[in-house]
């Protein structure tokens, strides 16, 4: 999809787009503490990141405490959707996913509970066309003033 997506509006962060912001001090990290957008995410996002903590870390170059600070600006920029929330869409996101990438089925059904756009740098999440997917360089024109949409 490639529709402008006005201010204010909800914002879908996946777990690639918390890991790139963990691992480099650049422009994701920049863009999920400062745009206007509301933030969201499922409530897994927290769990799936934790299992990562170790390769954070040592790829980061943080210390654990660094890295738990780090965390918790970024976890406070977002609202997190239990799956009760969703759980009205979870048929027809596990219905779009099924082919193309099961475990991302939840991302869908809370774009779909929210009317959010998904941001995400998963190219396989940007095929299925129920709900908008936007790729970085359409967070940077957002935030930075710009109207481009991927």
């Amino acid at each position: 999809m490639d529709d402008y997506v006005p201010y204010p509006s909800r914002i879908l962060v996946d777990a690639n787009t918390i890991v790139s912001a963990t691992l480099s001090d650049g422009v994701v990290r920049e863009l999920l503490l400062v745009t206007e957008d509301d933030c969201y995410a499922p409530v897994f996002l927290r769990e799936e990141i934790e299992r990562y903590e170790p390769m954070l870390r040592e790829r980061s170059g943080l210390s654990e405490d660094e890295l738990d600070a780090l965390l918790g600006r970024l976890f406070r920029r977002i609202t997190f959707l239990s799956t009760e929330r969703t759980v009205r869409h979870h048929d027809r996101a596990e219905s779009v996913m099924r082919a193309i990438d099961p475990k991302d089925a939840l991302y869908v059904a809370a774009g779909l509970e929210l009317d959010a756009a998904i941001w995400s740098m998963d190219d396989e999440l940007s095929e299925q066309s129920v709900v908008l997917c936007l790729a970085n360089s359409a967070m940077v024109a957002r935030v930075r003033g710009g109207q481009l949409i991927e």
